[in-house]
């Protein structure tokens, strides 16, 4: 599983659920069987939509798991993990749980002990409440998927590489289509909905409102830039500077700092192509032995908002010179140092958004 998840990049928590369906479906090949049925139950259903509310999420989200998901089924997603317990109490029969259940070092199992008991003192009914809710937002999320598939259609220009959205057909949006089309570009450029929040959707709607030119990096390595005739969306790695006819390509890819994988590992690790590392480590402050090199660079985690990367320049890219605040563009800094202009394109810089930490 730790294996799994340096490889991926993706927590020990997610690597173990990939790992673990590897397994069933190995199984269920081996014994020509065509479902896998699983164990999650309604106060599972419960913890996964209050998980999901928390990091931010829109309505296809909420809808919780499915009760069916192509050879997966969940047959006890309806009943609540008391009647389970009850039922196997009055059988006699015995039954295996996950020791990792009991550890509030992971997210959802402080939901699990913690936050919905809580809530349960409020009104025993909230497990069930928040069942009914997930059916009520599931058939509302199947009314509305064939009208925003005919709207994404009509209004998204798609290639091999790139998702596009002009301003024209953007303004003539509502504003939920607005958000759902650019949720599903997220979703096809990165070929996959997890980690996939609000908070991107709205970093693309205020995009559209910005300058020419103006880029802003998001999850999977995917990049967006206002051009003249709107939004243009697409990996890192095949980014073009689509405006004025250039054609000079990235130097590099993007590589994200994983928040998730790094608070629950306290410590994360980049390989770069030149064969070296960056390591990342969380140190509590009153802890921290401040080490003395010009290697290891210390930064205030709370104070950081949105996504980590290492990347090479951008246009829009500034430092914060002095502890009043004054602001200083990476253009300007490289031209006063004097770097070489082939020098610059390579510079790797850790960056949040277009405020370049190191």
């Amino acid at each position: 599983i730790r294996e799994e998840s340096r490889r991926s990049r993706c927590s020990l928590e997610e690597a173990g659920r990939k790992i673990r369906y590897d397994c069933f479906r190995e199984a269920a090949h081996l014994w020509n069987c065509n479902k896998i049925a699983v164990a999650h139950h309604r106060n599972d259903l419960a913890e996964t939509m209050v998980f999901r509310m928390i990091r931010g999420t829109g309505v296809a989200g909420l809808t919780g798991i499915a009760p069916v998901n192509g050879m997966i089924i969940r047959p006890l997603l309806g009943t609540d993990k008391m009647e389970i317990l009850a039922i196997l109490n009055t059988l006699g029969q015995d039954y295996v749980e996950d020791s990792t259940n009991q550890e509030e070092t992971y997210s959802r199992n402080c939901i699990r002990h913690r936050i919905l008991p809580q809530m349960e003192r409020l009104n025993g009914q909230t497990v069930a409440h928040f069942g009914q809710l997930s059916d009520q937002l599931r058939e509302l999320n199947e009314y509305l998927e064939p009208i925003f598939e005919k709207v994404y259609e009509k209004n998204v220009v798609r290639t091999e590489k790139a998702c596009m959205i002009s301003e024209n057909h953007f303004q003539e949006l509502k504003p939920l289509e607005r958000k759902e089309i650019l949720r599903r570009m997220l979703f096809e450029m990165a070929g996959r909905k997890k980690d996939i929040a609000a908070i991107h959707v709205e970093q693309l709607m205020e995009l559209m409102e910005k300058e020419l030119g103006k880029r802003i990096s998001l999850p999977y390595a995917l990049m967006a830039e206002r051009l003249k005739e709107g939004i243009v969306l697409m990996k890192a790695r095949d980014f073009s500077v689509l405006s004025e006819g250039q054609k000079e390509p990235l130097k590099k890819d993007i590589f994200f700092v994983d928040r998730k994988a790094l608070e629950q590992s306290s410590s994360w690790i980049i390989s770069l192509d030149n064969g070296k590392n960056i390591t990342f480590h969380l140190k509590q402050r009153r802890d921290c032995e401040i080490v003395k090199s010009d290697c290891v660079k210390y930064f205030d985690y709370d104070t950081i908002k949105s996504t980590l990367c290492l990347r090479t320049r951008q246009s829009g890219d500034y430092f914060i010179m002095n502890k009043e605040g004054r602001h200083k563009s990476l253009k300007r800094y490289f031209i006063d140092e004097k770097i070489p202009a082939v020098q610059r394109d390579k510079t790797l810089l850790l960056a949040e958004g277009s405020h370049i930490l190191w």
